[in-house]
């Protein structure tokens, strides 16, 4: 806010330097046709300096401000300079719709999905000019176009090369692996995705197109196209497993979809398709917590009253009282612990510019105030660890590829793999319902625990509605001061701990039934 108070100064000590005149202002700006004139003055047109910007968006994340630099040329005897921003479905700057309030010099809009058009126009006035009444002359800005998207958003096909009745060929590089024929689709028609191929010492990930993004099998092929098998080492694999971390194969899966999807979906279900991921078996414990942070915020530490069950080990209960804040600084203090490139970056106070530094983003938002913090963005091709999307963790909550289906994360009998507010007693009684140890209930079939209950699990998206489009490594950035959690806890309802269920609670938000798993690409 700051930044933008400073840019909203500038700007009107522009102004008044342009009224009074500004030898830093260029000679060939003064464009006035307005000059004194009989009894009165008339007032001069704006001169616009800098235009408002176009941008490309996801859908929900944090638009950057439109902001419009104009100031009164030298000739100019005064006046006052305002501001009303419009917003228009077409690239123009005439018949626009009013935007009530946004009066600035900087304008931040909302990203709702599509493609908007922007201006502002900007009105000098002069009062009292001499002949009894207020002249006026305005001026208008170039439009700036949003665009706001869902990543990998569908439909988007490619343009066709073929034409209808023509047959195109899939190509499936395997890159190492077992020699897969191509396949002959005719337009319009969806190839069928083939066996997995085998290759010596890797595991198959999934068929990816060239330029990197995972391959939707339901897109119609219109064109020639190659498909290219990506690969996992064993050796990654047996290096990861000691980290006590699995590997999730990229691939499609049904969101919004309560197990066999005859009831309590969360509508509308829709197809989303993942790049493989890298997912933590375990909540985050305690121990592992201590280790990097050098505290232990949760409520259950193991003291009176919040002992861990008979034959618990304390530093394997998950550690909780963190708010979102504190789970993305302990996936840049982790990353570089272990030397690799943080996956956070957040923009310092008073827009010093971009880092990864932790200890350079300033104070952490409190209650449900916002601040840099709430923009915390990846830095692309970091390989640090991160929270999971809501999506990952709900693919991997169902099991990936290797999904049966089930309503919980790894079985349709919620006592065998999750604690939750019946069984999470140490006695029976539902004054000692608690965090239990991880790792003690059955895994879902990726060998992944405690998915279900325990404690809720941080997600790096922000809160945002379904569509029935189908998406492409999807996201839901920057949403106001909410954030995504997932899975329920000890204190929850079995509904609470479906792998479909998903809340929301504000970014600053700790309690004993909240705190996080962690991803890495």
């Amino acid at each position: 806010m700051k930044k933008f108070l400073c840019i909203g100064i500038s700007f009107i000590i522009l102004t008044m330097l342009a009224a009074c005149g500004n030898p830093f202002l260029p000679k060939e700006k003064e464009f006035c046709n307005d000059v004194k004139t009989g009894a009165g003055i008339n007032a001069h047109v704006p001169q616009i300096l800098t235009q408002p910007r176009s941008a490309v968006y996801r859908v929900f994340d944090l638009a950057e401000f439109l902001t419009v630099g104009a100031y009164i040329c030298e000739k100019c005897c005064g006046g006052n300079l305002t501001y009303q921003w419009y917003s228009n479905s077409i690239d123009s700057n005439e018949d626009g719709e009013l935007i009530e309030g946004e009066t600035n010099v900087s304008f931040r809009p909302n990203l709702d999905f599509g493609t908007f058009y922007y201006y502002v126009i900007i009105t000098n006035t002069i009062t009292n000019n001499g002949d009894g009444g207020n002249k006026t002359a305005v001026v208008k800005s170039n439009t700036a176009q949003i665009i706001a998207n869902f990543t990998g958003l569908l439909y988007m096909p490619p343009e066709p090369d073929l034409l209808p009745g023509q047959t195109a060929t899939v190509t499936f590089f395997t890159n190492g692996g077992a020699e897969i024929p191509a396949e002959l689709v005719i337009f319009g028609e969806m190839v069928t995705r083939p066996s997995d191929p085998v290759r010596n010492g890797f595991v198959f990930d999934y068929w990816y197109q060239s330029d990197g993004t995972p391959y939707y099998f339901e897109t119609p092929v219109v064109k020639n196209i190659t498909l290219r098998a990506r690969w996992v080492s064993q050796a990654d694999i047996t290096a990861m497993a000691a980290k006590d971390f699995v590997w999730v194969s990229g691939g499609t899966f049904k969101m919004g979809q309560n197990g066999d999807g005859t009831a309590n979906n969360v509508t509308p279900i829709h197809d989303v398709t993942l790049t493989g991921y890298w997912m933590s078996k375990y909540q985050v414990t305690q121990d592992k917590w201590f280790e990097v942070m050098g505290t232990n915020p949760s409520y259950f530490h193991g003291g009176t009253d919040r002992e861990p069950a008979d034959g618990e080990v304390q530093g394997r209960r998950p550690v909780e009282r963190i708010n979102w804040y504190d789970a993305i600084e302990f996936c840049n203090r982790l990353s570089i612990k272990e030397g690799l490139t943080p996956a956070y970056e957040i923009e310092r106070p008073l827009g010093a510019g971009w880092t990864t530094d932790y200890t350079l983003w300033g104070p952490k938002p409190t209650g449900s105030s916002t601040n840099n913090w709430d923009r915390a963005r990846i830095v692309p091709s970091s390989e640090g660890y991160r929270l999971p999307t809501g999506a990952q963790w709900e693919y991997a909550a169902k099991g990936g590829q290797k999904s049966k289906g089930y309503i919980y994360s790894g079985s349709d009998d919620i006592d065998e793999v999750a604690w939750y507010t019946n069984n999470s007693s140490i006695d029976g009684t539902s004054a000692n319902r608690r965090t239990r140890e991880v790792g003690l209930l059955l895994p879902n079939e990726l060998e992944i625990y405690d998915m279900s209950g325990n404690v809720w699990g941080w997600c790096f998206d922000g809160w945002g509605g379904y569509s029935a489009v189908a998406k492409i490594d999807p996201a839901v950035g920057f949403a106001g001061v909410d954030r995504l959690i997932r899975g329920g806890s000890w204190l929850d309802t079995a509904s609470n701990t479906r792998s479909v269920d998903r809340d929301v609670i504000y970014a600053s938000y700790w309690g004993s039934f909240i705190g996080l798993r962690l991803a890495r690409p």
